[in-house]
């Protein structure tokens, strides 16, 4: 399974919430499932024993789970996918870094918490960074994204799947399906005066 990007517009008041919480529970606010964990299998006897010296694991789930009363659910989610890297590159034309608000796909804002969940640890844009974020995804076009896309500077930059050689008319089309996605996502939550959470799992 790939790496992947996903967004959700959220209370500002749930961001500040969730930023004195655990990770398990900013881990079930946001995909509204129990926390799963891994620990070695177990079993008695010499079996238990040579199992005891193998990698398998089993899954089990911690925490109690949701119910509607007693859980805030965020507001939307958008979900990137893999173009996620391939769109911070043509809004910023750097792998990682970039100035704000250009940035904010993959950097700025606070850490929600320290601990990572899956790649990363979560990030949330205030609603003030929203407005800004989405200010500048609004005054972009398909045709400065389409200049900016580079294939042999992405591979160079090693730019997230790196596939980006396979020809130029293969990955944009999608890229600029997702940044309209991700254009209208923000100015959503910007109108409704929403922070946004980002993480990379």
């Amino acid at each position: 399974m790939g790496m992947t990007c996903t967004l959700w517009r959220v209370a500002l008041s749930d961001a500040q919430r969730l930023a004195n919480t655990s990770p398990d529970q900013i881990e079930e606010f946001l995909f509204g499932e129990r926390i799963r964990t891994r620990s070695p299998a177990k079993r008695q006897g010499l079996i238990g024993w040579l199992k005891s010296l193998s990698p398998i694991t089993i899954e089990t789930t911690t925490g109690s789970p949701p119910t509607d009363s007693s859980h805030t659910r965020a507001r939307g989610q958008l979900d990137l996918d893999w173009a996620w890297h391939g769109l911070h590159f043509l809004l910023t034309s750097t792998a990682w870094e970039g100035d704000e608000p250009a940035c904010f796909l993959l950097k700025g804002g606070d850490d929600l918490g320290e601990d990572e969940i899956g790649n990363d640890v979560p990030r949330v844009l205030s609603p003030v960074q929203v407005q800004r974020f989405a200010q500048f995804l609004a005054q972009l076009s398909a045709e400065e994204l389409t200049r900016r896309y580079g294939p042999a500077r992405m591979m160079k930059l090693e730019i997230y799947p790196e596939v980006w050689n396979r020809g130029r008319e293969s990955e944009l089309p999608d890229l600029l399906d997702a940044f309209e996605q991700l254009r209208e996502f923000v100015r959503t939550a910007a109108t409704e005066g929403e922070a946004v959470i980002v993480l990379v799992t």
